[in-house]
């Protein structure tokens, strides 16, 4: 529809009306002149409309001054509250960057930053060791400088450090923060001082000492991959790790004496294979146990001990869980410090102290990842470097599946990162030789409400540790591996009791069964022995008689089967002399009259004496009729020896059963 607005007739023009001022035209008004503007302003408030207009905005204002009465719309609300989570987008700013002064861009052969470290109290410094990693292919004139930088001067190095080798991995001391400890591409360790190159500031002590140097002898057999200073009373003590397998602990005091405490990491097993370290941890709070990180993957946990050796206490990764190649990082949450971070391969993983198995596991990059470090200001981020240069920033805090925040860096692979303390700025070197200073926004790096989210990282933590735990116990239990429960000290001791008196039991049996097999063997009877069962008769009646009567019984029968054996042998010889009625050898009568006497031969009708007789009326026929012939009495005497031989088997599973 469209709103048609007709136009007045003529004579109402000049009529003074409502209709005839909106249509009016006055083109003999000027803005510039103040008496035609009085005039103006006059008429308009003269008008009915005009008033009506004013008093309906007045009513509305009125109730909106009411409501600001109630609320004051320009006081500032929660002023010192900070929001959990910042819904500010994510974003980096690359500030400067440090190229090494030894580079020359003609030539494709350059210097890798191999490591970063910053002092603690000056974090406008930094240190830059830089290297070759294709130590095979290093040109005869390779520089072996290393540098310290000041961050707000990119252009040139404050300090140049010289080396007989280069320099792989370097740290400041936590106590003279001028002091840098410097693992050498020859196994050496060397310790330079900043102060010494400043000759306004020296002193008498200092100006006669030069960089200290460790014997080549007493150093390792490989290049030097991290160097580490421990938190110590003197603040001379140094931890180097190298792929020798070997990690050694130096006084920097006393270095002609060689190191102090000496550890080799092997895996255990029957050979003891030697694993190669190739990180430490480096916590300045744990100084007697520290974790290593190897070339195959695993995580070491080494004890210092009072001596000089120190030794492997746990192995994690060993049950599963461990990196498919070298551990390249390896650090201590600040803010939660049983749990640390190692980054290998494709994957960082998030271990504690007291599991083998790690809680936590990123996914797999799209790039080997090359180091990895936590933030200092908020304890769930920690940041990645990737091998196509691009860096990577994780925050559990928010989300634990994927990638906060990605970043192109360099063309070149990214080798190491470092963290400025209590700083929105992170030191990142790469295989061309330069060192990028990056930016974070507040996001990445201011930290939420005070303990929240290291409450919150923590319960996270706990929960999947404990998660690991119940886990790898019902794996023991299918594998048939299940636990002991904790026995007490008295339940151990009552065992141990127990396990003893048995094995004594079976000495003392086994000794006896020897015995009596001896005996048997050559030809002696076994000792009588008195069963406490048997009672003597006329006190338990008729059963108690019995039971002597069976055991007399297979006394005699036992003897009698002997006496057959002896018999049988004495045939034997007499077949083979082969002469007839002859008496019985000399040592035959001499056994027979040596035999033990038995009370029970007195008795006249012993069923033992009427069978001894039976025999013996036998055998006096046998040498009256003569011998048969030979092939008959061999096939009796085997009939016979077969007969026997059952009959001791039945007597003696009898005797068996009813003992």
């Amino acid at each position: 529809f469209f709103l048609m607005i007709r136009r007045p007739p003529r004579s109402t023009l000049d009529r003074s009306s409502a209709a005839s001022d909106v249509y009016k035209r006055q083109p003999s008004i000027d803005p510039t002149e103040p008496n035609d503007i009085r005039k103006e302003t006059k008429k308009r408030d003269r008008a009915n409309d005009f008033v009506e207009a004013q008093l309906k905005i007045f009513e509305s204002a009125g109730a909106h001054m009411k409501e600001n009465n109630h609320i004051d719309l320009f006081e500032t609300y929660f002023d010192n509250d900070t929001p959990e989570i910042s819904t500010e987008s994510l974003h980096t700013k690359t500030l400067r960057l440090f190229k090494d002064p030894k580079q020359k861009e003609s030539t494709s052969e350059r210097r890798v930053v191999s490591r970063i470290s910053i002092i603690a109290e000056a974090p406008n410094r930094f240190a830059a060791a830089y290297a070759m990693h294709k130590f095979q292919k290093a040109p005869p004139n390779l520089a072996l400088e290393s540098y310290v930088w000041d961050i707000n001067n990119p252009n040139e190095p404050t300090n140049t450090i010289t080396a007989p080798s280069s320099i792989i991995s370097l740290a400041f001391s936590n106590k003279s923060p001028e002091v840098l400890a410097c693992g050498l591409y020859n196994g050496q360790v060397l310790f330079w001082d900043l102060r010494a190159e400043k000759p306004q500031a020296l002193t008498p002590s200092l100006e006669q000492e030069k960089p200290k140097l460790t014997d080549a002898e007493k150093s390792h057999y490989d290049a030097v991959f991290d160097v580490v200073w421990p938190n110590s009373k003197t603040g001379a003590e140094c931890i180097s790790a190298s792929p020798d397998g070997r990690v050694l602990w130096w006084d920097m005091k006393n270095l002609a004496q060689g190191p102090t405490t000496t550890a080799l990491l092997t895996d255990g097993l029957p050979g003891d294979r030697v694993l190669g370290a190739t990180r430490i941890d480096n916590s300045t709070e744990q100084q007697l146990k520290i974790f290593v990180g190897t070339e195959q993957g695993y995580v070491m946990q080494v004890m210092r001990k009072a001596g000089l050796k120190g030794d492997v206490t746990n192995r994690l990764g060993w049950e599963g869980g461990k990196h498919h190649g070298p551990i390249f990082g390896l650090q201590r949450n600040p803010a939660i410090g049983k749990f640390f971070l190692t980054v290998g391969d494709w994957t960082a993983k998030i271990w504690a102290d007291d599991l083998k198995v790690p809680i936590l596991t990123t996914r797999y990059h799209d790039a080997y990842l090359t180091d990895g470090c936590w933030s200092t200001t908020r304890p769930g981020i920690f940041f990645l470097t990737r091998m196509d240069g691009w860096i990577d920033i994780w925050d559990y805090y928010y989300r634990q599946n994927e990638v906060c925040y990605s970043q192109k860096i360099s063309d070149f692979a990214l080798t190491c990162l470092a963290t400025k303390p209590k700083s929105s700025d992170i030191l990142i070197g790469d295989a061309s030789g330069s060192v990028t200073l990056l930016q974070l926004c507040k996001s990445l790096h201011e930290p939420g409400p005070k303990g929240v989210e290291e409450g919150v990282l923590k319960a996270l933590f706990e929960r999947e540790s404990s998660r690991e735990k119940a886990l790898g116990q019902q794996r023991r239990i299918m594998e048939g591996r299940k636990e002991r429960p904790k026995e007490s000290k008295q339940m151990e001791k009552k065992s141990t009791m127990i396990e003893n008196r048995i094995t004594l039991l079976e000495k003392e049996f086994f000794s006896t069964v020897k015995e009596q097999a001896e005996r048997l063997e050559k030809g002696e009877y076994p000792p009588a022995k008195e069963d406490p069962k048997i009672v003597a008769p006329g006190e338990k009646g008729k059963k108690e008689e019995k039971k002597v009567e069976e055991v007399k019984k297979e006394e005699d029968e036992y003897k009698f089967d002997e006496e057959e054996k002896k018999v049988d042998e004495n045939k034997e010889e007499k077949a083979e002399s082969k002469e007839e009625d002859k008496e019985p050898p000399a040592e035959v009568k001499k056994e027979e009259k040596v035999e033990p006497k038995v009370e029970e031969k007195k008795e006249p009708a012993h069923p033992i004496e009427v069978k001894k007789e039976e025999k013996k009326r036998r055998e006096k026929g046998r040498s009256e009729s003569g011998r048969e012939e030979s092939g008959s009495q061999e096939r009796g005497k085997a009939r016979g020896k077969e007969g026997r031989e059952e009959r001791r088997e039945e007597r003696r599973k009898k005797r068996r059963e009813k003992a």
